[in-house]
């Protein structure tokens, strides 16, 4: 059973809490488990047989559904280490801003997806209902407007499809990630975005790894498990040469959407040996500069979704009174 996000998020959040008053895990999983209702209970319920039988809670987590290496890295830290209630809180804390993060980018996006599902279903009324009166017209005039009107309509059947398969299925939207993300990272102020989001995420991890007492190489090891495959090759490349002996903020440099300020960050940190102060910085400002590019983002949305549906609009006149135009001549 793959628990929801905010099931994770209580979770984590009410079991740091209870660790942090001396409370065992045992028992705070039994109160947490009394204390919620659907699916967050039954999720949490079988946490905690799981924990009875004898599993770490790491484990007991992974064979109840949750599959996030990095996070799953980091209790598994966390539990060896003596700080789990700060890894727990942490995660918590991480999860609490992400949500907050995609829940305004849902909000903004609900009207274009209003604009995306209204003009599918107009131009499926009008493909079913008003082009076939307008067969005999196409038999002597020019078949481009409905070769246009139908080009558009399966342009928007698809683009509707293809939404409704990667929210409903977990493999196909798996396998799609990778893609949509490459696609993604060739817009600009959308690569600014994703950029800016996934290094305030990893300096997150890496700042509590190490704060928790894990090796500094596996830490950072374990904290490129953030990343999507699209963004994850590069790091690696930096990985290696950090094997090497190279300085982290130097290996670094090979990543191409790292930016300057963040490298000089860390290469601070480094020579004054306080990485996990300047991760700590690096994640406010990269944050910072996140909700900066989103705010971008919300605010050029309204018009290109207005502007497309002045496109649509457009071609579907063109589609219908063109043939009638050609006729009268």
């Amino acid at each position: 059973m793959k628990p929801k996000p905010h099931d994770t998020t209580l979770l984590f959040d009410s079991l740091s809490l209870l660790l942090n008053s001396r409370v065992a895990i045992g028992p705070a999983l039994e109160a947490l488990f009394r204390q919620t209702r659907g699916s967050a209970q039954r999720w949490i319920g079988a946490v905690k047989s799981h924990v009875e039988r004898g599993e770490s809670f790491a484990s007991a987590l992974a064979l109840s559904g949750f599959s996030q290496k990095a996070t799953l890295q980091l209790i598994t830290v966390g539990e060896q280490s003596g700080h789990l209630p700060l890894c727990l809180q942490r995660i918590a804390t991480l999860e609490q801003r992400k949500r907050r993060f995609l829940q305004r980018a849902q909000t903004a996006l609900v009207y274009p997806a209003f604009v995306l599902v209204a003009a599918t279903a107009v131009l499926f009324f009008l493909n079913q209902y008003i082009l076939p009166q307008m067969s005999a017209l196409s038999e002597h005039t020019s078949a481009l407007p409905q070769t246009l009107f139908v080009a558009l309509l399966a342009f928007f059947a698809t683009a509707a499809i293809a939404r409704i398969v990667a929210a409903f299925s977990p493999r196909f939207h798996s396998k799609a990630v990778d893609g949509l993300f490459r696609c993604a990272t060739r817009i600009p102020l959308i690569r600014n975005l994703l950029a800016s989001a996934a290094i305030a995420q990893w300096a997150y991890f890496l700042k509590t790894f190490l704060e928790a007492g894990s090796p500094f190489i596996q830490s950072v090891q374990w904290s490129c498990e953030i990343f999507p495959k699209a963004i994850n090759d590069p790091f690696q490349v930096a990985l290696a040469r950090l094997k090497e002996g190279v300085p982290l903020s130097q290996s670094l440099q090979s990543v191409p959407f790292f930016p300057p300020t963040a490298l000089l960050l860390l290469s601070t940190g480094e020579k004054s040996e306080q990485l996990p102060s300047a991760l700590g910085a690096l994640f406010d400002q990269q944050e910072q500069s996140a909700e900066s590019h989103l705010n971008n983002l919300l605010t050029l949305l309204p018009p290109l979704s207005i502007t497309l549906l002045a496109l649509l609009v457009g071609a579907i006149a063109y589609s219908l009174f063109e043939p009638l135009t050609s006729f009268q001549m």
